[in-house]
């Protein structure tokens, strides 16, 4: 079957709503924590973050929009504000509203430099998530809560790939690059088991059985999102172990290789985030019959 190409439009601009979400989110969140180890970059974290909150904020303007060509498949829809005002009531439009609106805030935090404004506006986007998709089916405020701890725990991890990434391309700067990726390290040990778990009470309401994992298309997507979130723990592992001892001692070249490292994260981060987007664009999510 031919995948519908608005839907696939739709998917990938959820992908880019997610990850300017969880980056701009995660700097602003590692500028918190790690005041100390950032202060000397603060200002080019504060403005990355700003330039992907405004990303995001034209993703889920452009999101809105292929869903309403969607419903006819119809270019000529696309800024059809008749649709547009239709959809604004449904609970789609509820939670673009909520969303839009916790980017107002978040970019607002950012411009004023009030970085706990800013974290608020970010925490309020993932709230948002909450109010559509599968998590939003089940209506448990039990399930939102984990969803927003998942995307929390998350967003924290690739926050705090820029900075780690800026600080040791300096020289002068490696013993910061090293207390900061040995600080977040000793966190990660709570975050990341934390991150897991709630994932995977996600997946199995969702999903329900083993059979339903390997039987459905959804399932299969899951799969490969969960090996490539393997793969990156691994690597975080990898990081943590070689190069950052390595930087305390300053070794250039293992921060070389630290920022090679960072920039294949990266890039499983965008595969984990378009998967996300299919996962919560895509039908296939198995039905309710079928886990009885």
């Amino acid at each position: 079957m031919t995948p519908d190409p608005w839907v696939l439009a739709i998917a990938l601009s959820r992908s880019v709503l997610y990850f300017g979400t969880l980056a701009s989110l995660g700097l602003v969140l590692t500028c918190i924590v790690f005041n100390q180890e950032c202060r000397v970059i603060k200002g080019r974290i504060i403005q990355r973050a700003n330039h992907i909150a405004f990303l995001a904020l034209l993703a889920l303007g452009a999101g809105f929009s292929f869903t309403s060509a969607a419903l006819f498949g119809e270019f000529s829809r696309l800024f059809d504000t008749g649709i547009m005002v239709m959809l604004w009531q449904t609970p789609l439009g509820k939670g673009f509203a909520l969303t839009a609106a916790a980017f107002v805030l978040l970019i607002s935090g950012l411009y004023a430099k009030i970085l706990p404004v800013a974290a608020a506006g970010g925490l309020l986007a993932l709230y948002s998530f909450t109010a559509t998709g599968h998590i939003a089916d089940f209506g448990s405020i039990w399930l939102k809560l984990v969803l927003i701890t998942h995307l929390a725990t998350l967003a924290f991890w690739v926050g705090i790939l820029a900075p780690l990434q800026m600080l040791a391309k300096d020289t002068d700067k490696l013993p910061l690059a090293a207390t900061l990726g040995r600080r977040f390290g000793q966190i990660a040990r709570w975050t990341v088991p934390v991150l897991i778990v709630a994932g995977v009470i996600m997946a199995w309401q969702l999903i329900g059985s083993l059979n339903n994992l390997i039987s459905s298309v959804y399932g299969w997507f899951l799969i490969i999102k969960v090996s490539t979130v393997t793969v990156l723990i691994g690597a975080a592992a990898f990081n943590k172990l070689r190069f950052i001892p390595a930087m305390s001692e300053g070794d250039q070249d293992a921060a070389i290789r630290l920022c090679q490292s960072i920039k294949i994260e990266k890039l499983l981060f965008m595969l984990i985030f378009l998967l996300t987007a299919l996962l919560t664009t895509v039908p296939g999510l198995p039905t309710q019959s079928h886990m009885e």
